[in-house]
């Protein structure tokens, strides 16, 4: 039976040994040879370690015992968990909201300009910070409400922005070490972390390469690499 693995940052061991010693791939040992490689060729092990072991974790316990979710934009379900401790917000009532923020701005503009309204706001009964108290109703009021499902379907989960952020500090700690990129070993490495994890498929160095160019992270025309 596959054991459910939450790593803890926190504990005694900061590196990512102890990842790679719990991981269930069919090779681990190849995965923590590379790990040691890279080091060996000019990584810092403790800042290699953290880096990926942030990428490769999900949860964080604190001292007091609350988890917090480290990636908490790779997935609609913690990206939307309000903090009140109830259950997901879900994409249907973000449409919703929007809705009615939509409606409450134009019901608040039709009602301002009343002489009911106003007659309240001359007597002081209905004052600012009140949305009915002047009769100019900001247009950029509500506006993150009214534009929260285009804004989703651009920042949310579906480009694992959390995770990506990690993946891009460890490929960048490794260029800035050794002068090269490694695709092959951090692929090793990357599989043995997220084995148990459900990937579509297991990361190679052709798809780390794709990724880092998608990202950005590519060698600049004329840089020298530096040799294996």
């Amino acid at each position: 039976m596959m054991r459910r693995r939450s790593a803890d940052p926190t504990t005694e061991l900061p590196y990512i040994d102890k990842l790679l010693n719990e991981s269930e791939s069919a090779d681990p040992q190849k995965a923590f040879d590379c790990f040691n490689q890279l080091c060996e060729l000019g990584c810092d092990r403790e800042i290699l370690g953290w880096c990926l072991a942030w990428y490769s974790s999900n949860e964080l316990k604190l001292g007091n015992g609350q988890v917090l979710n480290i990636h908490s934009l790779d997935s609609w379900e913690a990206a939307l968990e309000p903090s009140d401790g109830g259950p997901p917000i879900t994409r249907d009532e973000l449409d919703q909201i929007a809705k009615r923020a939509r409606k409450v701005l134009c019901d608040i503009r039709r009602i301002a300009g009343t002489p009911l309204i106003r007659h309240l706001v001359t007597r002081g009964i209905i004052t600012s910070p009140d949305l009915l108290s002047s009769l100019f109703i900001p247009s950029g009021i509500f506006q993150g409400l009214i534009r929260l499902p285009t804004l989703l379907s651009k920042f949310g989960p579906r480009n694992k922005p959390d995770r990506s952020s990690a993946l891009a500090k460890v490929c960048l700690h490794i260029k800035e070490s050794t002068g090269r990129w490694h695709d092959e070993r951090l692929a090793e490495i990357v599989n043995a972390l997220t084995y148990d994890q459900n990937q579509d498929e297991p990361t190679s160095a052709q798809s780390l390469k794709q990724w880092r160019k998608r990202h950005g992270l590519i060698d600049k025309k004329g840089t020298r690499k530096a040799k294996k």
